[in-house]
């Protein structure tokens, strides 16, 4: 019997999750059409309409934030499941990242260090879960197939969340950080972060690795320039404030016009006026501000149900 296999993404909170979700999904669609896609959520189901092949209502008042994700092996309704970050925008197929953990129960791209930034004293970590080594990663993808090693570490994750503070965790941005509670128990599980196969799969957040060039999501084209020559990105992962920020919004813009059918565009021709105007630089004008919010308003008036997704 074939597995099921699919993407999940959590949503909850507040409705700008819920706009992220929307935004992945669209990326995603553009490359991957058939891939099923889920959403775990306490948002109005609305929000997903047409996006999402599953809309998973739960309730998040045990783990919110950063540690929702401490769910997702009990959320997701595959048998491979990857657990996306809903702020990430994807610029290729997923296919590759299938292919490159099939095989493990439990996978993540990152690096394994023995001296890691999660900890205030390795000392202390390597008294309670001793290893040479502990995996520091961008936890914004997450691989795993339902399993008996999979099901323990996302188990094992809960267990050390009261711990948090005796073992010295770091905080990030004030709050709960997942990744090193994953890293524990991968450490104590024998389980390594895997480095990417290709340079494409990298997941580092925008600002880092180097200056993005010919980014256009609908037409699939990301580029990094850095020291070692110009690398193709698979996938771009918007950390906290930079969803509020051009690069973003740009991206976002694109993908609304890819979404309007032949008929429809002639409607919409003021969204597409503005998005051409908007990529006319590849640096942000000056009065973002001002430029976002007469955009917004703009879109809202052409959107149906006045909605901007």
């Amino acid at each position: 019997m074939m597995k099921s296999k699919g993407v999940l993404t959590i949503a909850h909170g507040h409705p700008r999750f819920a706009r992220q979700a929307v935004n992945l999904a669209r990326s995603i669609r553009l490359h991957d059409p058939d891939l099923p896609l889920a959403v775990a959520t306490d948002l109005d189901a609305s929000w997903f309409e047409g996006m999402y092949d599953q809309v998973i209502p739960w309730d998040f008042s045990r783990h919110s934030g950063l540690i929702s994700k401490l769910d997702a092996y009990e959320i997701s309704p595959f048998d491979v499941t990857l657990l996306l970050d809903t702020d990430i925008l994807m610029f290729a197929s997923l296919q590759h990242y299938f292919d490159y953990f099939e095989g493990e129960a439990f996978g993540l791209i990152g690096q394994n260090v023995a001296e890691s930034v999660y900890f205030e004293s390795m000392d202390l970590i390597r008294e309670h879960i001793p290893a040479a080594t502990y995996a520091i990663f961008v936890g914004g993808l997450y691989y795993f197939v339902k399993s008996e090693l999979a099901c323990g570490i996302f188990r094992r994750a809960e267990e050390l969340l009261p711990l948090y503070g005796d073992l010295g965790i770091r905080m990030l941005r004030g709050a709960i950080n997942e990744e090193p509670l994953f890293a524990l128990a991968m450490a104590e599980a024998g389980l390594l972060a895997k480095r990417p196969r290709t340079a494409d799969m990298i997941l580092n957040p925008t600002g880092a690795g180097g200056e993005l060039v010919d980014v256009d999501v609908v037409a699939g084209s990301c580029w990094q320039i850095d020291g070692g020559g110009r690398t193709r990105r698979a996938m771009l992962h918007f950390h906290a404030g930079e969803v509020h920020g051009y690069g973003y919004i740009r991206q976002v813009l694109r993908l609304q016009a890819a979404y309007y059918d032949t008929a429809r565009r002639v409607r919409f021709e003021g969204l597409i006026r503005m998005q051409a105007a908007i990529a006319w630089t590849a640096a942000p004008p000056r009065g973002l501000g001002k430029w976002r919010t007469r955009i917004e308003k703009r879109i809202r008036s052409l959107l149906p149900r006045g909605r901007m997704q």
